[in-house]
């Protein structure tokens, strides 16, 4: 074969071996997420939620193309994380991204119920105010569930996987908030909680004290959920969550070991009814708060004549624990949890324990009982008595759990025992993350969703909400900085061309001379060699 047909051969070889490769790329493909916790990929949840589609989902998402970078950010891992999910999906959801200041567009995302935003934008020489859509839709059949504003990546799995359950779900499953017994019933939840829990859950408040003698809870309520009763729990009602555990469905207690006021910080007795039970199951909630070091910080006012003074002091009582189990789905991916007024456990060996005081924690012994004052001004100094921690301050249980009635200690007359239960228990030894007014920052809320997710049997929500990106932004320099990067830019480029181009010319200067010498004729009159 001729040199020419040879490499017509070769120059065949290599494009039908490059369009193979291009025709195996588009069927079978691999990616690599490489970012700090893996936030360009999705959850094992998301991916199973999606290959379980029952049918086509679209999402729309409107973005404006003049964004601030931050939030230029975010629409760029937006569409990333859309192309994931509708890989995961095996192609049932599409996805479709306006972008620009079409009118059309700007028509369309008003009537799916998004609004624009403001943006504050600051450069050199001026300053203005712009204004653009960040939001998505998500429609399934003739459902559909509004995202209308995106501006952080924070959580933007978690909010489009949870609506996309929420739209292709069959039913929801029924949680019972009990509201009775001095109980933080639903109206007394954060409006956001109580907004997402109504929207994932049907929701339902539970009065225990309207149960009849010797009656339980009604069968298709999936989870109990009991956060602070201040009321002294009758036999009736111990019996209705005595049987709700005894029929294997989970519950998680929240309970406050002391009384406390948050505002005269005046501290006394509380005993709710519930010891005997928890002692049944293994657990004792000690009535004495853990104070710690690691605590959040109070702002306390004081009047010194005609002034007003504000001091901002550490407040041993809000313990701020950071040694969570990080595989629990109620503490995974939490870095802090804020626990106000917090009582220890005691807890079985078997017990997944979910949070710990630090080494830096104690409990004052003069706390021990009665009343008393826990004003932050105060010195809480840990005494040489005083028990030192860490102590538990939550923990989740898995069955077999024994009844705490027998047949005839029954409210209503002897019932049919149940065998020993595998349910699911959650205790945290306060109730006050779950209030408004004492939500720790938003974590408070955060741990109160885990809670519910977990009791609902879908941990994988709550593995997926606290998923975040994190914006960095180029670190700004002078404006004579700016200068000299620019002119660096516009001359370092053809600079090092030249010099490129003056090395390679010496080079070859230099082989033609070398060449020169070895193959130049000799001499007349001087003698070959």
């Amino acid at each position: 074969m001729s040199g020419r047909h040879r490499r017509t051969a070769e120059a065949a070889l290599v494009a039908g071996c490059l369009a193979l490769a291009n025709l195996v790329g588009a069927r079978l493909y691999l990616r690599a997420d490489l970012s700090a916790g893996g936030i360009y990929s999705l959850s094992d949840g998301s991916k199973r939620i999606l290959a379980a589609l029952p049918g086509p989902v679209e999402v729309r998402a409107y973005f404006s193309k003049e964004l601030p970078p931050e939030y230029a950010a975010a629409r760029a891992y937006a569409r990333d994380l859309l192309r994931e999910y509708r890989s995961a999906s095996g192609g049932r959801l599409r996805f479709r991204v306006y972008e620009g200041s079409d009118p059309a567009a700007r028509q369309e995302a008003y009537r799916q119920g998004i609004a624009p935003l403001q943006f504050n934008v600051v450069s050199r020489d001026k300053y203005e105010v712009r204004e653009g859509f960040m939001g998505m839709v998500v429609q399934y059949a003739d459902k559909k569930e509004v995202l209308p504003v995106l501006s952080q990546p924070e959580g933007l799995e978690y909010d489009l996987t949870s609506r996309i359950r929420l739209l292709t779900a069959a039913s929801r499953p029924k949680l019972a908030l009990v509201s009775s017994h001095g109980a933080i019933g639903p109206d007394e939840l954060h409006p956001q909680v109580r907004e997402y829990l109504e929207r994932n859950y049907q929701l339902v408040p539970l009065r225990l004290d309207a149960l009849a003698p010797g009656t339980t809870v009604a069968a298709d309520v999936s989870a109990l959920l009991l956060l602070g009763p201040s009321e002294r729990l009758d036999s009736k009602a111990l019996f209705a969550l005595d049987q709700f555990l005894m029929s294997g469905r989970p519950a998680a207690l929240a309970l406050d070991g002391r009384q406390a006021d948050p505002r005269s910080f005046l501290v006394s007795d509380l005993d709710v009814g519930l010891g005997g039970l928890l002692k049944r199951y293994g657990v004792t909630l000690r009535p004495n708060f853990v104070l710690d070091a690691q605590c959040q910080k109070l702002a306390v006012e004081s009047r010194r004549g005609w002034l007003t003074l504000q001091n901002v002091v550490d407040y041993p009582p809000f313990v701020l624990a950071t040694d969570l189990d990080p595989g629990h789905p109620v503490t995974r991916h939490a870095q802090a949890l804020p626990l106000p007024f917090v009582c220890p456990l005691d807890v079985p060996p078997g017990a997944k324990v979910l949070a710990r005081s630090s080494r830096m924690s104690w409990q004052r012994a003069a706390w021990a009982r009665g009343s008393f004052s826990a004003n932050p001004m105060q010195s809480m100094a840990p005494a040489p008595a005083d028990p030192k921690g860490p102590f538990v301050l939550a923990a989740a249980l898995d069955g077999p759990f024994q009844s705490f009635f027998s047949g005839a200690q029954a409210p209503g007359g002897p019932f049919s025992a149940r065998s020993p239960a595998a349910a699911r228990l959650l205790i945290v030894g306060t109730a006050r993350f779950a209030r408004p007014q004492m939500s720790g920052g938003g974590s408070g809320p955060v741990l109160l969703l885990n809670i519910a997710d977990w009791l609902a049997q879908d941990p994988d929500l709550g593995a997926m909400r606290a998923k975040t990106a994190v914006f960095r932004p180029l670190i700004e320099i002078p404006a004579g900085g700016k200068a000299l990067v620019r002119w660096l830019l516009v001359l370092l480029p053809p600079a090092a061309a030249a010099a490129f181009g003056a090395l390679r010319l010496a080079r070859r200067r230099r082989l033609r001379a070398r060449r020169r010498e070895r193959f130049a004729p000799p001499a007349p009159g001087t003698a070959a060699a």
